[in-house]
């Protein structure tokens, strides 16, 4: 008996996201997509002229935004882990 036999549908929905999410956080060309984006937002940051606040602002968001999906993504990961933890253990 494997751990997709105990599974509701929540629980093993659940996994599965956060295996891809995994899949997605180690892949190679989305960690240098996401590393560029940050660096793109980052030097425009620096080149902004003083009077460029509004600019400022926006590319923040756009840094905070990125950072929270990442955010999100590992949470996925995470509950995926502890979901699959306590099947594997209730088997």
């Amino acid at each position: 008996m494997t751990w997709e036999d105990n599974a509701t549908e929540e629980q093993f929905s659940a996994v599965v996201d956060g295996e891809k999410a995994k899949q997605l956080l180690e892949s190679g060309i989305f960690k240098e997509v996401y590393e560029a984006v940050l660096q793109v937002i980052h030097k425009r940051w620096v080149n902004t002229k003083p009077d460029e606040q509004d600019i400022r602002e926006k590319l923040y968001l756009q840094s905070t935004g990125l950072k929270a999906m990442m955010i999100e993504l590992n949470s996925l990961v995470n509950k995926s882990e502890s979901v699959k933890g306590r099947l594997e253990r209730n088997r």
